[in-house]
C-alpha cells in the first residue's frame, strides 16, 4: 500500500562536571533536588498513559506542531500515531488503532516489543500513522515532511470485524494498512535478505519473500500481466501496484491467511488469492509457509502462534491487547524507552536506502541500548549523582 494514494487503497546529553570537591557538593545537592522533583513529576505524567484504555501521550518535540490539527496522539513502543480530535475521528477507533499497533509489535503481550530491531528501524525511518475522517489537502498540509506517514480513514477502521473475526462482508482495513506499515518501515529494511520489499531490477538480488511471491504468481513479472498463468495462487491485478507494492500485498495475504484472517473470505479472495486458509497456504505455498514460521524474526506475530489484533471482540484490539506489564526492563517498552533513536532527517526519508546494512543506520544502531526516553535518562542521572554524593560527603 502506498501512503500517497490512500483513497485508492494502494498500497521518526551527556554532561561533564569538572568542579572541585566543595563546588561539586553544592552543585550535586541542587541537582539532586531538581532531578528528584523532575523525576516525580515525570512519573506522575507517565502514569496517565497506559494500555489498553489510556494510551494517550505527547508527541516527539520534532513533530509537536502537528498537534494543532491531530490533537490525539499515542506512541506504542515509540511509534507515533496522530489522530484528528474525537469529534472527527471516533475515540473508540483511535483506541483500537493504538492497541492494534501495540499488539502487532508485542504479540505475546508481556509489555516488551517482540523484536526490538524492527521497532528501532521504524523509529529510525521516522514512520508513523495519521488518522483522518476523510482525504483532505488541508490535513496533509500540516503533516511535516520529516514524518513518513501512512494514512487511515475512519470508514476503513472497523474494530467490530477485525483480526481473524473478518467476515465475507466485513474486514478491518486497519489490519492490512498496519501490517503493510510495519513491513515497509521495519521488517523489510531490517531483514532485507528474507523479507525485503525494495526491488532494484536485479533478479539475483530478490529477497526470499520476493522469490516466494514469484512462485505464487507463476513467474517473475515486474508489471502486472494481462493474464496470470493457470497455476498462479497470487493473482493481484492492480495496474498501479509495482513490484515492491506487489511484495507488500503478498506478505499481507500470506501472513493473515496463516493466522486465520482470510478463511471467512475464501470466495471473495478467489480473483486475487487462492490460499486463504492456513492449510491451503501450507499446501499450495510451502516455501512461504516455512518462511513465515522459520523464526527469522523474534516477532511472535510471524509464527504459527501469532494472533491478529482484535480477534474475537467487537471492541477490536482495545479488548484483545492486555499487556501483563506497562514497563519493560532491559527491552523496548510501551513508552518508547529502550526502543532506539528516533530519526531526525529534515526532509523525506527513503526507507529503501535506510536499511540494516546502511552506514547511517549502523551509526545510530550502536547507540540504541541507551533509551531515548527522558524519564529513563533522568533515572540514570539520578542514580549516578546519588552515588557521587555519597563519595563526596
Amino acid at each position: 500500500m502506498k501512503t500517497f494514494f490512500p483513497a485508492l487503497l494502494l498500497p521518526s546529553n551527556r554532561h561533564n562536571y569538572q568542579h572541585n570537591r566543595k563546588k561539586c557538593s553544592s552543585v550535586l545537592s541542587t541537582a539532586l533536588l531538581l532531578l528528584t522533583n523532575g523525576l516525580s513529576l515525570s512519573l506522575l505524567v507517565g502514569a496517565s498513559s497506559s494500555y489498553p484504555n489510556n494510551p494517550d501521550s505527547e508527541p516527539p518535540s520534532q513533530w509537536s506542531s502537528m498537534s494543532s490539527t491531530f490533537q490525539m496522539h499515542c506512541s506504542p513502543f515509540g511509534i507515533s500515531i496522530f489522530s484528528l480530535p474525537s469529534n472527527r475521528f471516533p475515540r473508540d477507533k483511535f483506541l483500537h488503532v493504538c492497541n492494534m499497533m501495540a499488539q502487532f509489535l508485542d504479540n505475546d503481550q508481556d509489555g516488551c516489543a517482540d523484536d526490538i530491531n524492527v521497532v528501532k528501524m521504524m523509529r529510525f525511518n521516522q514512520a508513523g500513522l495519521v488518522l483522518m475522517d476523510s482525504e483532505n489537502d488541508a490535513y496533509y498540509d500540516t503533516i511535516l515532511e520529516s514524518f513518513d506517514e501512512t494514512a487511515l480513514f475512519a470508514s476503513e477502521v472497523r474494530p467490530f470485524c477485525s483480526g481473524a473475526s473478518e467476515t465475507s462482508s466485513c474486514r478491518d482495513i486497519a489490519i492490512e494498512e498496519g501490517l503493510d506499515f510495519i513491513a515497509e518501515y521495519g521488517i523489510s529494511p531490517f531483514y532485507p535478505d528474507e523479507f525485503g520489499q525494495c526491488y532494484d531490477g536485479n533478479f539475483e538480488q530478490r529477497s526470499d519473500l520476493q522469490v516466494q511471491m514469484d512462485i505464487a504468481r507463476g513467474g517473475h513479472f515486474t508489471t502486472t500481466p494481462n493474464v496470470y498463468p493457470a497455476n498462479a495462487v497470487f493473482t493481484y491485478d492492480d495496474r498501479f501496484c509495482n513490484y515492491d507494492c506487489m511484495t507488500s500485498e503478498f506478505f499481507y495475504f500470506a501472513l493473515t491467511s496463516l493466522l486465520g484472517g482470510q478463511d471467512a473470505r475464501v470466495a471473495q479472495n478467489m480473483d486475487e488469492w487462492k490460499a486463504s486458509t492456513p492449510a491451503d497456504l501450507q499446501t499450495r505455498l510451502p516455501g512461504m509457509y516455512n518462511l513465515l514460521t522459520s523464526g527469522v524474526t523474534s516477532m511472535n506475530l510471524l509464527s504459527a502462534n501469532g494472533v491478529l489484533p482484535g480477534t474475537g471482540s467487537a471492541a477490536g484490539a482495545t479488548a484483545t491487547y492486555n499487556p501483563s506489564s506497562q514497563t519493560c526492563s532491559g527491552g523496548c517498552g510501551l513508552d518508547g524507552s529502550g526502543c532506539g533513536t528516533l530519526g531526525n532527517v529534515a526532509g523525506d526519508v527513503n526507507h529503501c536506502s535506510n536499511y540494516k546494512g546502511s552506514a547511517s543506520f549502523q551509526s545510530q544502531f550502536q547507540e540504541a541500548p541507551f533509551s531515548s526516553s527522558p524519564l529513563v535518562h533522568m533515572s540514570k542521572l539520578l542514580l549516578l549523582l546519588n552515588f557521587m554524593a555519597m563519595i563526596l560527603i
